[in-house]
């Protein structure tokens, strides 16, 4: 991930101070997450995380009770949301249980959802949500078995015998067990609680509890036990108590699970697994318990002996793994050399999984080994990331839905031996993989951060006495006598306020006097005294409480820019604790002392030091925009790419564009030299912005069949192109688009380039094709008549030449508004005609959007809203340009008498109240308030569905939509959107309204 961890100094702080600096990579690292419900899963872990380490909740459950725009069935969202809120009001809310109720409130679909529903209820032990559930569904079947799911607290699975699932409902303390009927999955999950808790009374309820069981399911049964008299007895009790199952095939298979449970910590007992195995008979069995000591040797770092082992397997069965593992085995032993990947084709066909009682994984051998293939490919040079990730697509596709298969795909990503960053970089680029790409690298993202999170609960280590004394907001030893405040004076030279840093920094002193020395020495003592560690970690912490944020910044600040000047003086951590902390209180303030400490960085410095990295990745946390001018800054100083490759980690420029731009840098100086390629970039950046990747290639292109005028030129040429439509009707503007190449060219590259979020790029032939049919006359004609009615209610006769063309500027109407971190932009029909027709290319879905399953029959009704003159769209965009939702919508005349502005929902990436209040407000400021419009009516279902402001009343009002388009003659009467389905007819409009 973006937030690697920072390695400790030779000479370093003590090692729980490990613990610190994870939690604080932890909680930024979710920057990089932009899918609301990716977040929200890390969140669900991060809360338990932090509830072990005795930190603060309130702002992580605030975070997670704003869940926004879930999709579960709207008659589940009330039960789900009360479990979620009666989690999180727990002391130590459950992860595993949060996580649950997450999953059920993405899940579209009725049985995905309400399973997931009843399996949240019963790991929370909410009874009462247990038997509303099944009768909330629809499909008498899915009832049926959801109501022997809440008895049995077991969901039956298609392949196994009588009721063997996984057992859902916690059993961690004794007792819990006896609402349940006795079952093997019930027997399982109780084996497992004692072994995560020893308790020698639960292990007389297991016998008795195994005793009931079913006369075939007794065996697997004694297997667990024997597992957990491992655990808590010793290897002598598990033996007897294999011994002791009386059919031979399953004492064998239980003698593996021994096997495998001995392995599990660590594989700290391989001799005892040995020992076990050496008395297990000659079979398939003994074949799987001698491959999974032989993985277990490979693992602890002996290849050799792991060689001497598997070579004992040879059931023909076991051969894929054993493939796999003798390939692992030959690169860890000669990674110079090439391998001949020997692929066991015939042979996967006889693949027979052990019994599923005993299974712990449910990645197939195959799968395992076709990513062992792409892993080979991969090292030797004969393929990219691409191959390894590929060869696993299917289970990256279904990876959202369950916990189960989201572990398996880690597991996988392990398998394939990179760093994390760069499997994340390579799945948001890897279109081939999925329809999103982008909420896979969320997805990996998030489940690499809860790993992680798991592993630090795990980990026995503590934080820091300094640490936690900040966020309880205690006096440690460090901090207990501060100097008294002074009058604040101001140093020319660092330019941060000196009595300040000194207060924050300085260590255990007693209250003295005046000091007779000036500001500027005494500053330097106080940054001196700022190399305490201890300190530094008071500071990181107290940024969970209400800490001075002016303070703390100044003092950051001053720490970071000695460490960057002179970095061999600083200890690394310390600088990362600092860094930390300016990211973990945000605001321009911190942003600025981040930008301030890297700025000789931007200015040209050829070499970024590791103290730079740290600040600078600090900063893509914070504000990925600011990175990544900063990163573009470095670039074109001094053509530098670490940053570059930094801020595509750290989602500040979007994946691929530090290999774009090598390309055309390279491109560029073999024509005009090295020097004069990041002058010309750094023109081209400073006329155009952030470049888009088609720009770059555009450019590249050019450079290499010799055609690069000046940058300023180039974009003047093309701006004078661009104009030239707006001289032009839209018909014919889109007309001239499709008929001449290179001016659709120029406005792709040079205005269409980010417009959109999501979907395939289009290319020439796909442009071409959709303006041509937006030119065309089967998509419609102008109807005046209607124009010239709607100008008169709007008081506009005298313009109704411009709004035949849709230029509703000419009455007043904003262009544009910039409210809550986001801008609202009413698109021109001639000038953003290339956002104008992909509008609905945005971080959510909907069935405008390109890469919909329903975009052959929306497509002709997107049209219909570029080409009627009515119609307007608002593009809402992220303050650095990236897009973040849309609406659009038209006029309407009601049967009272007035004119309304009918909008057909608020599609947004986040649907927050306060977001969505905001841009309302600013509609209404733009169009409603200009052109004297007192109704405003909004829909709210399907994906613009979400919170609305109070004075949004739901009601149907009758009226007619108005729609100034032709088809054959007649007034077009079909619509398609979440408003209605007809239009220039009275109907009745079922929207939520508000009358200014």
């Amino acid at each position: 991930m973006v937030a690697a961890a920072i390695s400790f100094a030779a000479t370093g702080p003590t090692p729980s101070a490990r613990v610190a600096r994870e939690l604080g990579t932890l909680l930024l690292s979710r920057a990089v997450i932009d899918s609301p419900r990716w977040r929200a899963h890390a969140n669900a872990q991060l809360v338990s995380t932090l509830a072990h380490f005795n930190l603060p909740l309130e702002s992580i459950r605030a975070e997670l009770r704003e869940v926004g725009a879930v999709v579960c069935p709207p008659s589940l969202q009330p039960i789900l949301i009360a479990l979620l809120e009666t989690e999180l009001a727990r002391a130590v809310p459950r992860a595993h249980v949060l996580t649950c109720v997450l999953d059920a409130l993405w899940r579209p679909d009725w049985a995905g959802a309400s399973i997931g529903a009843v399996t949240a209820a019963l790991r929370a032990g909410a009874h009462a949500a247990i038997c509303e559930l099944p009768a909330m569904v629809p499909d008498a079947g899915l009832e049926r078995r959801l109501s022997r799911f809440a008895v049995r607290g077991v969901l039956a699975r298609h392949g196994e015998h009588g009721n063997w699932g996984g057992f859902e409902a916690d059993v961690a303390l004794r007792g819990a067990e006896g609402v349940f009927p006795i079952s093997l999955p019930l027997v399982v999950a109780v084996a497992d609680a004692i072994v995560a808790r020893p308790d020698h009374a639960r292990v007389e309820d297991l016998e008795r509890m195994i005793a009931r069981l079913a006369p075939h399911d007794r065996g697997p049964g004694g297997a667990h036990a024997a597992r957990v008299l491992l655990h808590c007895v010793g290897e002598r009790a598990a033996m007897i108590r294999v011994r002791a199952i009386r059919n031979d095939s399953v004492r064998a298979t239980a003698s593996y699970v021994l096997v495998r449970a001995a392995l599990k910590p660590n594989d700290a007992q391989i001799s005892i697994a040995r020992r076990i195995a050496s008395e297990m008979p000659a079979g398939r069995s003994r074949q799987r318990a001698e491959l999974a000591i032989a993985q277990a040797v490979f693992r602890a770092g002996d290849p050799l002996r792991a060689r001497r082992a598997i070579a004992r397997v040879v059931d023909p069965v076991l051969l894929v793994d054993v493939w796999r593992l003798s390939m692992a085995i030959a690169m860890r032993l000669r990674p110079a050399r090439e391998p001949t990947p020997l692929w066991p084709h015939g042979h996967i066909a006889h693949d027979e999984p052990a019994p599923s009682w005993c299974r712990d994984s449910t990645v197939s051998a195959e799968l395992r080994a076709r990513i062992t293939l792409g892993v080979i490919l991969l090292r030797t040079g004969l393929a990219g990331i691409s191959v390894c990730l590929r060869v696993g697509a299917w289970k990256l596709r279904h990876a959202a839905g369950s916990a189960e298969v989201r572990t398996d795909l880690l597991e996988l990503l392990d398998d394939v031996g990179l760093d994390p960053a760069v499997a994340i970089a390579a799945l948001r680029q890897g279109a081939w993989l999925a329809e999103r790409p982008d909420r896979l690298g969320d997805l990996v993202s998030a489940e690499l951060l809860c790993r992680r999170a798991r592993a630090l609960e795990t980990s026995g280590e503590l934080l820091p006495a300094p640490y936690l004394d900040g966020a309880l907001g205690n006096r440690s030893a460090t901090t207990a006598s501060p100097r008294p405040r002074r009058p604040r004076t101001r140093h020319e030279d660092d330019n941060v306020d000196a009595a300040l840093v000194v207060e924050l920094l300085a260590g255990p002193v007693t209250p003295a006097p005046e000091p007779a020395c000036p500001p500027a020495v005494e500053l330097r003592a106080a940054v001196a005294e700022g190399r305490s560690f201890d300190r530094a970690l008071y500071d990181e912490g107290s940024t969970w409480g209400t800490p001075r944020r002016r303070g703390l910044i100044a003092a950051a600040a001053s720490v970071l820019r000695e460490a960057i000047a002179e970095p061999a003086a600083w200890d690394g951590e310390l600088v990362a604790c600092r860094a930390r902390t300016l990211a973990r209180l945000g605001g321009s303030l911190a942003r600025e002392a981040l930008e301030a400490a890297l700025g000789n960085v931007a200015s040209g410095a050829s070499v970024v030091s590791d103290h730079g990295r740290v600040v600078f990745e600090a900063l893509c946390w914070l504000d990925r925009e600011a990175a990544g001018r900063l990163a573009i800054a470095h670039a074109t100083s001094v053509g530098g790419m670490p940053l570059l490759e930094l801020a595509e980690r750290g989602r500040a420029l979007v994946p691929g564009f530090t290999r774009a731009w090598t390309a055309v840098h390279t491109a560029i100086a073999n024509r005009i030299g090295g020097g004069g390629a990041r002058d010309w970039l750094g023109d081209l950046v400073a006329g155009h912005g952030v470049p888009s990747h088609e720009l770059l290639g555009w450019v590249e292109q050019r450079a290499v069949e010799g055609e690069l005028p000046a940058p300023r030129e180039l974009l003047a040429r093309a701006a004078e192109r661009c104009e030239a439509l707006q001289r032009v009707w839209p018909l014919e503007a889109a007309r001239m688009v499709a008929d001449d190449r290179a001016l659709l060219d120029t406005l792709r590259l040079v205005r269409g380039g980010d417009s959109i979020a999501r979907g395939k790029p289009w290319g020439q032939s796909e442009w071409t094709r959709i303006l041509r049919r937006a030119a065309s006359v089967e998509t419609g004609v102008v109807d005046r008549a209607i124009v010239e009615q709607c100008a008169r209610r709007l008081r506009g006769t005298r313009h109704v030449q411009s709004l035949l063309a849709g230029d509703l500027t000419v009455l007043g109407v904003d262009r544009e508004r910039q409210v809550d971190r986001v801008r609202v932009r009413l698109l021109a029909k001639r000038g953003d005609l290339m956002s104008y027709l992909r509008f609905a290319d945005v971080p959510i879905a909907s069935c405008y959007r390109s890469d919909s399953p329903h975009y052959r029959e929306t497509r002709d009704h997107l049209i219909a809203v570029w080409k009627d003159p009515l119609s307007l769209c608002f593009r809402i965009e992220r303050l650095d340009g990236r897009p973040f939702g849309f609406v659009f919508g038209g006029f309407a005349t009601l049967a009272t008498g007035p004119i309304a502005l009918v909008l057909n929902g608020m599609y947004l990436a986040r649907q927050r109240l306060d977001t969505r209040t905001a841009v309302l407000e600013a509609i209404e400021d733009m169009v409603c308030r200009p052109l004297g419009i007192r109704h405003v009516g909004i829909a709210n279902q399907f994906g613009g569905q979400g919170p609305l402001p109070f004075d949004y009343r739901h009601q149907t009002l009758t009226g007619t939509r108005l729609r100034a388009l032709r088809k054959q003659g007649k007034l077009v009467t079909d619509a398609w959107d979440d408003i209605s389905y007809e239009v220039n007819l009275p109907i009745g409009l079922d929207l939520w309204w508000r009358t200014l």
